[in-house]
């Protein structure tokens, strides 16, 4: 997959994996959209656009993702979708605190979207 101009949705933290994810992205010519703890992620895109002297912005929705309702997930997507107007990729790249995820996630068969799950237990 070819990188630049790609649009990518990133799941995170703000923690040093994400953040080194996001950087290459970002430097490689995608639009990217953060998505999780606003005030992480505001700091991360900030310390990013600086790092990779990005011209395309990278834009932060936020999320509580240990919220445990589908339809919040849905909200944040489709916020990211309005930003984005469609995705090239999804990267999850999110570190849970503790596991206690209640159930799998369920990926459809998407043809054009490549998904990368990067799921940490701590």
């Amino acid at each position: 997959m070819g990188s630049q101009g790609k649009k990518v949705l990133l799941t995170s933290n703000g923690d040093e994996i994400s953040e080194s994810i996001a950087l290459h992205l970002v430097k490689r010519g995608c639009r990217l959209v953060l998505m999780g703890n606003e005030f992480c992620l505001r700091s991360l895109r900030d310390k990013i656009m600086s790092m990779a002297e990005a011209v395309v912005p990278v834009e932060v929705v936020g999320l509580d993702m240990e919220e445990q309702r589908e339809g919040v997930f849905d909200e944040a997507v489709d916020r990211a979708l309005k930003i984005l107007g469609n995705l090239d990729a999804f990267v999850h790249c999110y570190a849970f605190e503790e596991h206690n995820l209640t159930s799998e996630l369920d990926i459809l068969h998407c043809d054009n979207l490549h998904i990368i799950s990067y799921v940490l237990f701590g």
